[in-house]
């Protein structure tokens, strides 16, 4: 039974190689430049689709989750109670996600409903006025709902917070951290950058899609402030700082001595009684002694002014910085796209910088793991081209032929962005890393073609005759190959768990990929070997005015070494 099943495939795969593949190879060599210009422009268009936003590219695209998160921070100072009673009311939400979805999914969505009060469980603010609610969700495999669906019904049954400073909706997701959209701004302070992050917001929620927007200047407790001298603290040779170091001593304390006791050394701090400085008026009356030596009122010297702060104050490289983020829904909108218009020519970016040229932007988040990965590929990739290459030119011991093989690597790429395209799937970082692992397959399959009619030609075969020898003998394992691994990656595509979702763009980039560059190889390669070929004696005779004949410049390629007879 095996062996008939065997010569049923072998007559199967025999019909499709003299019925289907011989004319149309046929064919393909007669109008070979017309099938290479039609490659070019096929390589144009998908290549336009992926610049044009036609095929979206989405550095870290949001997986199916089973874990959702609710973060809430109210005004610094807000009691715990109150703060208990938001996080019970966004609890209830959650749990009334089941009334709501229960018959879609034959079950109860939601497992478990928690809450943190008084911190994060992913780090961030801490106190009575921040709480997170957690919700556990069935997993991924047992549910139609996904997740994203489930954020949006939540984010709605909540509604608006007025007292919340931050109110953020989403999910517990693998990966790099970061949000989609992370601006930071960086200016002289931290009253000069909380007006622009303002205008950012306002801009941000202009495109559809975009939500949870928030800044991290999150407006603390009410202070004291000291912005500026008066004419008298000018008078008399006063400055901010030394004027703030004293009040800092008066409130603080400064140390006036050490005592020794036993072991242990005592620092004994000088400072205003408590009762002296219960009220702004008190602050006011403070004495300060200025370069003279006179002791003169604080309210004399310098604005004091009762202002509200900043929870937290973040600088880098000495300067302020304020960070703008935000959620993007994939279905409706694109990160890329939305940065793209933001920092092109004439667009936000430009006119905010324009306006504050103290203040400067840089890209954090997603964008900026997605630049960090891709400087890596800009490195490593040409060096492993370049490796291939030698590689080749090695076995061939030509330069040329392994130009020719190497061009099946933009057909796979090709198949790639029409497999995203076919399975609604956006190009992502792991879709690229499929591709770079997609060229070393490519280049099996051309290597074995090549080879084949190198040897048919030194052994005295014509061209055309060889090229049509080798497409058909290498027809068979060409396609097996082909087909044997894509099908071993098959499965994958039709995985729902939570581990498989990492892994679907960059099988679609491989399976994809050698599926049409297979079909490519078979028919563009030998069209690319002929056109070399023209194109290497059109050089010869322009270098010597000598017009050869279609094999002689193949046939002058060194010679494999001969190998020794064994008995020998």
């Amino acid at each position: 039974r095996t062996s008939r099943l065997r010569e049923r495939l072998d007559r199967g795969i025999q019909r499709i190689i003299d019925g289907a593949y011989l004319p149309l190879f046929r064919r393909a060599m007669r109008l070979r430049y017309v099938v290479l210009a039609g490659l070019l422009a096929s390589a144009v268009l998908a290549g336009g689709a992926v610049a044009g936003g036609r095929i979206r590219v989405t550095p870290f695209p949001k997986v199916e989750s089973d874990t959702l998160l609710a973060r809430l921070i109210l005004p610094p100072g807000t009691p715990l109670e109150k703060t208990a009673r938001y996080a019970r009311r966004i609890a209830l939400a959650a749990q009334d996600l089941n009334r709501r979805f229960a018959a879609e999914n034959g079950r109860p969505v939601v497992r478990s409903v928690y809450a943190l009060l008084g911190q994060q469980s992913m780090g961030g603010e801490s106190g009575s006025h921040v709480a997170e609610i957690i919700v556990e969700l069935l997993s991924s495999e047992q549910r139609k709902t996904k997740s994203p669906r489930l954020v949006e019904a939540w984010r709605r049954a909540v509604g608006p917070v007025p007292e919340a400073l931050s109110l953020s909706f989403g999910g517990l997701r693998g990966g790099p951290g970061g949000t989609p959209l992370e601006i930071r701004l960086l200016g002289p302070g931290m009253d000069a950058l909380k007006p622009l992050a303002e205008r950012l917001e306002r801009k941000l929620a202009t495109f559809p899609g975009v939500t949870d927007i928030a800044d991290d200047a999150l407006p603390g407790k009410m202070e004291l402030r000291i912005p500026r001298l008066k004419r008298a603290g000018y008078a008399l040779n006063m400055t901010l700082e030394s004027l703030g170091r004293q009040v800092r001593d008066a409130i603080y304390g400064r140390k006036a001595l050490t005592i020794q006791r036993g072991r242990e050394e005592i620092d004994v701090m000088v400072r205003y009684p408590r009762r002296h400085l219960r009220t702004l008026g008190d602050v006011e009356e403070m004495r300060i002694r200025t370069p003279s030596g006179r002791y003169v009122r604080l309210g004399e010297l310098a604005e004091v002014v009762m202002e509200r702060g900043y929870t937290t104050l973040r600088r880098v490289q000495r300067r302020s910085v304020v960070t703008v983020s935000a959620d993007v829904d994939e279905d409706v909108a694109n990160a890329e796209k939305i940065l793209s218009d933001l920092g092109r020519k004439g667009g936000f970016f430009q006119q905010l910088l324009h306006d504050n040229p103290q203040v400067s932007i840089s890209l954090r988040g997603q964008r900026e793991q997605l630049l960090e990965s891709i400087g890596a590929l800009y490195v490593w990739f040409p060096l492993a081209l370049l490796g291939i290459y030698a590689l080749l030119a090695g076995i061939f011991r030509s330069y040329t032929q392994p130009v020719i093989i190497m061009l099946a690597i933009p057909f796979g790429l090709i198949g790639a962005v029409v497999g995203h395209w076919a399975w609604g799937y956006d190009v992502t970082l792991l879709s690229m890393f499929g591709m770079v692992a997609l060229t070393g397959i490519v280049v099996n399959d051309s290597l074995v073609l090549i080879d084949f009619i190198n040897r048919r030609i030194r052994a005295g075969g014509r061209l055309i005759e060889s090229v049509q020898a080798g497409a058909r003998q290498r027809f068979r394992p060409i396609v097996l190959t082909t087909a044997t691994t894509v099908a071993g990656m098959a499965p994958l595509l039709g995985e729902p768990s939570f581990q498989a979702q990492f892994l679907k763009p960059m099988v679609v980039s491989v399976a994809f990929g050698l599926m049409l560059a297979t079909g490519l190889t078979l028919l563009a390669v030998p069209c690319l070997f002929v056109v070399g070929n023209d194109l290497r004696r059109v050089l010869h005779w322009l270098g010597t005015r000598e017009w050869v004949g279609p094999e002689q410049l193949l046939r002058r390629e060194p010679r494999d070494p001969p190998r020794e007879d064994p008995q020998t």
